[in-house]
């Protein structure tokens, strides 16, 4: 579906670019005067262990004067996977202000070179590569496919891209790579610039400078490298870790430079009666409520898209567009806050940030090419605040508002021409608290999993629960789950179940699971069973490589501070043996603990683990002695426990719940012998009952089979059994006393059921006058009795579906059997026996017309 949303909106913004660049198109010509023909002869080398390709030659050479750019490559094809990833080319421009000119393709095939550089076989076609980021460029490409092409071929192709992006004026900068993902036997690069152009070069990784000559009024720059090595970066490295030597150069002589030509793009003096508008309607006013409503209306209701063609690459389009069209990119929607927030008389500015090398773009060259991200900083109540207008489903107050870990800005204000430090907004932190009830070491664990979020964390857990669909969201989470627990399954269609706090800006997750074969035999000739715990949901936020001899920094997870719980529930019967631990590990990257805690009644065992990150990587120094503590906390967070044979079980009698069950019995027997006698008002006469029949058949069937079904139900279940009541207990052990009166309210409400049912059986073979009042009382006493059993059972335990069924029958029947006892002739007729015998008198009895 996502798919086809992009589809559709390539297809919209390729026709709204068309517009604004009518038939982009391109031409074949040679290559420019300006351009150096670099002198290259074919290496003699074995190309066998080369990998797919080797890039023979990389040949950049720009002209700053007259904006033009021409790209030079040799690439030999060593085997059948280089020439299925280089038979097919693609030249890129933008047509709002580049043209594309090809100047050569050509194959050298021993002594034989070969033109593919026909027309006819160049196709233009719209790029979008980033159009899944919702990001529209109106980039083309020129491409074509190759034909006829073999292994040991040698692929010469040059290009020439011409023109310059308006918005950056004469200003220069350039970025010169010195190494690549392959190996490359030559790489030669050269810019000409006007003699008179003050340049900062920065070089980067090692990267070399250029050498320099004067020449007229046109100055030279010319890196020469030979025979360098590809270079892999190793996994999970930091973002703003860059391993390709490189250098910048560039005419911004100082960050203040590049504030002057961002502050140009951003005009805060802007008049316009939509943006009023917003203001009025929604009641923003210079109020801190009145800042969160702009924010929110900002991140939420201006969704996330960017037409950055030509000079909207940097430059924003104005507010009142982006509110009209209810969408923009970072710096549109930046550009909207701050223009908005100043409406209201907040002190507000746009800021650029670079998502990737943060705090680390200060070792770029001063350009706009350092920062890919645009912000806000704005001042309230004399206190700074940060906001990311990209960001949606944030809530809370402005204390509460977070963003990314940028670390460092541009601001686009009037003070210090220098970077400024972003300070963290808010750790992100995670509350998991896992409780397991354990009934002996066979049956069901009931396993529970409660998790709050809060910062950034909150916002990305929102995000997703809010805009996944539950099933597709229960099936990740019960796969994830069962990589470390087996047997594995969700107690109920509800078992899943997410709320949010807006006020404080957190985001509380529930689950809960049934494990079946949680414990197992370490070998098949053991006795005993064993089982892992596991503290899996910390993994998420921890860091580590498979490949130990790297070479570079390890990225890290910062700032997050976890608080993790274990609790093992053990039933009464259950000596847990364990004792309460300290464990701690600090390092310069991470603190943990681990402590365990026994409870007073020795029932439950707790585990409990604490993570806080202190910096975003691992030096490569450092990464050692991290391996070897991130070993000791693997080592940690592992908890054997063991259980004794496969068929444990608690066994025997709960002579507790028999011997209570017969008190009660006895005394409701009792009641029963004081009720017999009465005739609940009923007057003696000496009027013969009518047989049984019609409706009344019915309930008699259903109360001959009550008694018998509720007795087998009580010993199915097994009340009478140590096993239930242990079970009962392990269901919440945080109430033990409700737990408790719930068993034996189940237990003798049956039991009462029984009785009942008997004495009322007697009551009707009798024909006694007060059976109807006596069964009437017991069927609103039995829809009575279910109705507190679900109420108490939600606040302690999960009920089961069963008892909402069973109450749903027993109301229904109610309905049914109650005004049929109270209003039928049948059952007048039929229920006239007294106990007292009444004084003879003349016994004339009319039958009615209709029997029900």
């Amino acid at each position: 579906m996502k798919r086809i949303a992009t589809l559709i909106e390539i297809l919209f913004f390729s026709s709204f670019f068309l517009c604004a660049a009518a038939n982009p198109t391109y031409t074949i010509e040679k290559s420019p005067s300006w351009n150096i023909k670099i002198p290259f002869e074919i290496p003699l080398k074995d190309f066998s262990k080369s990998g797919d390709a080797t890039y023979l030659l990389v040949d950049f050479q720009e002209n700053e004067i007259v904006h033009e750019s021409t790209y030079h490559y040799w690439v030999r094809l060593n085997n059948e996977q280089g020439v299925q990833n280089n038979a097919q080319l693609s030249f890129s421009f933008d047509p709002s202000y580049q043209s594309l000119a090809i100047n050569q393709i050509t194959i050298h095939r021993g002594s034989m070179e070969i033109s593919h550089l026909n027309r006819g076989e160049i196709e233009l076609m719209r790029n979008e590569k980033n159009a899944e980021y919702l990001i529209y460029d109106g980039t083309y490409s020129a491409i074509t496919i190759l034909k006829d092409i073999r292994v040991g071929d040698i692929l010469e192709y040059e290009y020439t891209i011409k023109g310059q992006n308006p918005i950056f004026a004469n200003y220069i900068y350039s970025y010169i790579s010195q190494a690549f993902g392959s190996e490359v036997l030559r790489i030669h690069q050269r810019m000409l610039v006007p003699t008179s152009a003050k340049l900062i070069m920065k070089e980067i990784q090692g990267g070399q400078k250029p050498v320099v000559s004067v020449d007229g009024k046109s100055k030279s720059l010319v890196w020469d490298i030979k025979s360098q090595a590809a270079i892999f970066n190793d996994a999970n490295i930091p973002s703003w870790y860059d391993a390709y030597p490189a250098c910048e150069v560039s005419s911004y002589k100082d960050w203040g430079e590049v504030k002057k030509w961002g502050r140009k793009l951003f005009p805060f003096e802007v008049e316009d009666n939509e943006l009023n508008a917003i203001l009025t309607e929604r009641k923003f006013t210079k109020s801190e409520d009145g800042i969160i409503g702009v924010i929110r209306f900002v991140q939420d209701e201006i969704r996330y898209l960017g037409l950055e063609t030509g000079i909207h690459s940097h430059q924003p389009h104005h507010p009142a567009d982006v509110i009209k069209n209810r969408f923009g990119d970072c710096k549109d929607k930046s550009y909207l806050l701050a223009v908005l927030l100043r409406k209201l008389g907040v002190e507000a500015w746009p800021a650029y940030v670079h998502t990737s090398a943060r705090g680390h773009v200060i070792d770029n060259a001063p350009s706009p090419f350092a920062f890919n991200h645009v912000i806000v900083k704005f001042i309230w109540d004399d206190k700074v605040y940060w906001v990311d207008p990209t960001v949606n489903q944030q809530k809370g107050n402005l204390l509460l508002v977070c963003m990314p870990d940028y670390q460092m800005a541009l601001v686009l204000d009037e003070d210090s021409s220098s970077l400024e430090d972003i300070p963290v907004s808010q750790t992100d932190r995670a509350v998991i608290r896992e409780d397991l009830w354990f009934i002996d070491s066979i049956s069901d664990v009931r396993y529970e999993v409660e998790s709050i979020y809060y910062g950034n964390l909150a916002n990305s857990k929102r995000s997703y629960h809010l805009g996944t669909p539950l099933p597709e969201i229960r099936e990740n989470y019960l796969n994830y789950c069962s990589g470390y627990y087996t047997g594995l399954k969700w107690t109920s269609d509800s078992a899943l179940q997410y709320i949010d706090y807006p006020d404080q800006n957190s985001f509380k997750v529930r689950e809960e699971y049934l494990i079946s074969g949680f414990f197992d035999h370490s070998t098949s000739d053991t006795v005993e069973r064993y089982a892992q715990i596991n503290p899996y949901n910390l993994y998420e936020f921890l860091s580590y490589s498979k490949d130990k001899a790297r070479k570079m920094p390890l990225a890290v997870k910062y700032p997050i501070s976890i608080d993790y719980t274990i609790n093992m529930h053990f039933p009464k019967h259950k000596e847990i043996g364990f004792k309460g631990t300290i464990n701690e590990i600090q390092n310069n990257v991470f603190m943990f603990s681990k402590n365990t805690y026994v409870s007073n009644d020795n029932r439950i065992y707790s585990l409990n683990y604490t993570y806080h990150s202190k910096k975003d990587n691992v030096p490569v120094e450092e990464l050692t002695s991290y391996f070897k503590d991130y070993d000791k906390l693997s080592d940690l967070c592992i908890e054997n426990i063991k259980w004794g044979m496969a068929t444990e079980s608690v066994g025997g009698i709960n002579w507790i719940s028999l011997v209570i069950s017969l008190l009660f019995s006895i005394v409701l027997i009792g009641i029963f012998w004081l009720i017999y006698p009465s005739d609940l008002g009923q007057q003696p006469t000496l009027k013969n009952p009518i047989d049984f029949g019609g409706w009344l058949i019915f309930p008699i069937i259903s109360l001959c089979f009550s008694p018998l079904l509720v007795a087998y139900q009580i010993i199915n279940t097994g009340y009478f059994g140590q096993n239930l009541w242990v079970s009962f207990l392990a269901q919440n052990t945080d109430w033990p006393g409700t737990i408790t009166f719930l068993f034996y309210f189940e237990l003798l409400f049956n039991v009462s059921i029984i009785l009942s049912s008997g004495f009322l059986l007697i009551l009707m073979f009798l024909k006694r006058a007060s059976f109807p009042q006596l069964y009437i009382g017991f069927r609103i006493f039995v829809m009575a009795g279910i109705i507190l059993d679900m109420v108490i059972s939600t606040k302690v335990v999960d009920p089961d579906s069963s008892t909402m069924n069973e109450l749903v029958r027993t109301i229904i029947g109610s309905a049914i059997w109650i005004p049929y006892f109270i209003l039928s002739d049948r059952v007048k007729l039929t229920f006239v026996n007294t106990f007292r015998k009444p004084e003879p008198h003349t016994n004339e009895m009319t039958m009615p017309n209709e029997m029900v």
